[in-house]
């Protein structure tokens, strides 16, 4: 399931990313996170984080993008964290030409292809983060610092049991690109 993704970011130039109402740092981390990944890999893409983020974390993670309808059109939306079509939070995700689901809630609503729902994940960053280290994708501290917010802000700073152990193997890959977590935890609390 991870490898379709994949190969769909690697056919499309133009990628937006889409995450729910009232973002927290999941939805966020998960957002930039991803973008970040696929710039790293590929710096020719064109790839938009959409939506209000958490302008707290702007200057230490970045900030989402505007775009107008026509690069909406031309994209291949993902969206991230949302369950159900009625939360995402910008709603043109319904003029990309394919989306692709990527979520770790109960299934509510079925969109997507690939729709990749896997709900033993403590968040949709952890998905992510799996993603990369299975598939051997190499990734750095502007991948890294967005993904483990969400999954410390999903997690209740790893306190909310059971935590599976895949969390704990992708938040030791995350913190070992030698992100500044202390500067996270500082804006965090």
């Amino acid at each position: 399931m991870y490898k379709k993704i994949w190969e769909k970011i690697k056919e499309n130039d133009v990628i937006t990313i889409f995450g729910h109402v009232i973002p927290d740092g999941d939805c966020y981390g998960s957002q930039l996170g991803l973008k970040n990944a696929i710039l790293e890999n590929f710096p020719d893409k064109k790839v938009y984080a959409l939506g209000s983020g958490l302008p707290k974390f702007f200057p230490l993670i970045g900030e989402m993008d505007k775009v107008d309808d026509e690069v909406i059109k031309s994209s291949l939306a993902i969206i991230v964290d949302t369950a159900n079509l009625n939360r995402i939070e910008d709603q043109r995700y319904s003029l990309s030409k394919e989306i692709i689901k990527i979520d770790h809630h109960l299934l509510q609503d079925h969109f997507g292809e690939p729709e990749v729902i896997i709900n033993d994940k403590i968040s949709c960053t952890q998905i992510i983060g799996d993603m990369l280290i299975s598939l051997n994708i190499p990734f750095g501290k502007a991948t890294a610092l967005p993904l483990f917010l969400g999954l410390v802000t999903d997690s209740g700073r790893f306190l909310y049991q059971p935590i599976p152990e895949n969390a704990y193997r992708v938040a030791g890959a995350l913190s070992n690109t030698g992100i500044d977590i202390q500067s996270l935890y500082d804006l965090l609390y």
